[in-house]
């Protein structure tokens, strides 16, 4: 039985497509004529700490720049990577950790899912002002 061919970029566990590639990183060559090192949907990078977690933040649609780094509680670390997240700053004010529920387009909060909110309704405050950190000792819900 012969062994199934795999992509050839490093660390790509998906099945070979064309030219020495799988599909994703094949379509990547065509598109823009060559791999990049994280796509949009790959999942957030995690960096382990002491006694939290810190997850990497991108943006960009061709090679992805880091463009924040948000703390949470490794208790949370199982909820939240399940997920793709994101930083949506609706304005100066306003700066959200965001993710889409699949197979729709609604938008999940972090916090919402750090409190197992059903009703995603949840406000919160952060003691320390960093509106980065997502560990529930610096979280108050109004």
């Amino acid at each position: 039985m012969e062994k199934e061919k795999k992509c050839g970029v490093a660390n790509c566990k998906r099945k070979y497509y064309a030219k020495g590639h799988c599909f994703l990183h094949y379509s990547q060559v065509r598109r823009n004529g060559r791999v990049y090192s994280r796509t949009r949907y790959d999942k957030n990078k995690v960096i382990h700490r002491d006694n939290y977690c810190v997850l990497v933040l991108y943006s960009g649609y061709k090679e992805p720049v880091e463009v924040a780094r948000v703390k949470i509680d490794k208790e949370d670390l199982a909820k939240v990577s399940e997920h793709k997240w994101c930083l949506h700053q609706k304005n100066k004010k306003c700066t959200r950790i965001v993710t889409h529920e699949r197979g729709t387009n609604k938008l999940l909060l972090l916090h919402n899912i750090i409190f197992n909110s059903a009703s995603g309704k949840i406000r919160v405050s952060f003691t320390n002002g960093d509106k980065l950190d997502f560990r529930k000792r610096n979280l108050t819900i109004k």
